[in-house]
């Protein structure tokens, strides 16, 4: 053990279950961020989801857990999915200028930076089917369900 208490992922605790898909609507989830906003003793957790046949693409879900600890039981946001496969990448490529060209989706592996002010940071992939090229996308938001794309 550290100092600080942590083995150093020498050793690890039972696995605890934060999201299960419901194989009706969502085939898989995969590739989460947490965070613990200290602000509001809430624990945020967004996720790539899948749907069922695939049919919308890669998409977004949020689930938060109040209190201290991560081990309790995790709501679903009611807006789930709260990312639509492409949604945050036709912000961000619209217009002239841009590193990206319209046509960028699957939104997915999201990475929760960090949370500045009111709002937090998330990074995120994209492909482009067409042009099979990907990219990686920042944007911010205050609930998790209303997003601002940051230019790239």
């Amino acid at each position: 053990m550290t100092k600080r208490g942590h083995a150093q992922g020498q050793s690890w605790g039972e696995p605890h279950l934060i999201a299960k898909p419901d194989e009706t609507k969502v085939c898989i989830y995969a590739d989460g961020s947490a965070i613990f906003d200290e602000s509001s003793e809430t624990w945020h957790y967004l996720v790539q989801v899948l749907d069922v046949g695939g049919a919308g693409g890669w998409m977004g879900a949020h689930f938060s857990l109040k209190g201290a600890s991560p081990f309790g039981d995790w709501v679903a946001d009611p807006q789930n999915p709260v990312i639509q496969s492409g949604s945050l990448f036709k912000q961000i490529c619209a217009g002239t200028g841009k590193h990206c060209l319209v046509g960028m989706i699957d939104e997915g592996t999201f990475h929760i930076v960090e949370k500045v002010g009111e709002y937090f940071y998330v990074t995120f992939h994209g492909y482009d089917y067409k042009r099979r090229l990907a990219a990686r996308g920042v944007a911010r938001t205050t609930d998790f369900q209303h997003w601002v794309s940051l230019p790239l």
